[in-house]
């Protein structure tokens, strides 16, 4: 897989998993990512704020998903545009 996977809760939006090309992109280890919250993973200026990011992810609660563009923060503080598909599995299937 290509694709950077967040495995989220659902509940309180923690990071629960990681695929490899997550701690590779982003730059922290998979023990680091466990422990950060989404709002560490956002440039945090204009309209790609943790609040705007909840609220996509409450969103995707009432609809199933959601799609959006999105500027991500690396560990080293480096900047990135990218696209988020964020999906509601129930029963732990994708």
């Amino acid at each position: 897989m290509n694709d950077v996977l967040f495995i989220i809760d659902d509940k309180n939006f923690n990071i629960v998993d990681v695929n490899r090309k997550t701690y590779e992109m982003f730059g922290y280890t998979y023990n680091e990512n466990l422990k950060l919250k989404l709002g560490d993973l956002c440039c945090k200026k204009g309209p790609y704020l943790g609040d705007v990011v909840s609220q996509n992810l409450y969103e995707a609660r009432e609809k199933g998903y959601k799609i959006f563009e999105w500027l991500a923060k690396k560990k080293n503080g480096e900047f990135f545009f990218c696209r988020v598909f964020h999906k509601i599995c129930k029963d732990n299937r994708f």
